[in-house]
This record gives structure tokens, C-alpha cells and sequence, in this order.
């Protein structure tokens, strides 16, 4: 999800304008399966003008980088 819902106090239509993931070589089975947590962080890095651009990176339970993510947005003012 948008890093920049967390400020929103209510749902905002927004559309992904650019979406790139990448992932860091083999994943670990060892660190992933039923049973095992993984962890989201994001970040909006700009946001205004109805555009935000934010970097996302997902961890495995015992610290390893998964994949990373940017993510460009349009964000849409109601009414």
C-alpha cells in the first residue's frame, strides 16, 4: 500500500503511474514458507501537486533484503 495513506484521513483515488520492483538475487527458502514473517517498509520521499513518489523494500524474518520497490503516484482531490 501507498506510504502516503498512512497520513490520509480518509480513502484518496489515486493511480500508479510507475512501478518498478527488484529483486535481490535468489531468494532465501530457508527464511521464507508458511509459518515465517516478512517485513514492509515504505517511505514517501515527495508528495504535492497531486503527484508522490515513494520507495518501498521488503526484509525477510531474519534480515534479509528480498526486493526493493519505487512507486510514482497521481493522487486525485475529491469534489
Amino acid at each position: 500500500p501507498p506510504a502516503l495513506l498512512s497520513r490520509a484521513t480518509g480513502p484518496i483515488p489515486m493511480s500508479s503511474m510507475d512501478l518498478r520492483v527488484q529483486l535481490n538475487g535468489a531468494l532465501p527458502e530457508e527464511e521464507l514458507g508458511a509459518g515465517r514473517y516478512v517485513l514492509l517498509t515504505s517511505r514517501c520521499r515527495w508528495a504535492g501537486s497531486g503527484y508522490a513518489d515513494q520507495d518501498s523494500a521488503l526484509w525477510s524474518e531474519g534480515g534479509t533484503l528480498l526486493a526493493r520497490c519505487q512507486q510514482a503516484l497521481a493522487f486525485f482531490q475529491r469534489g
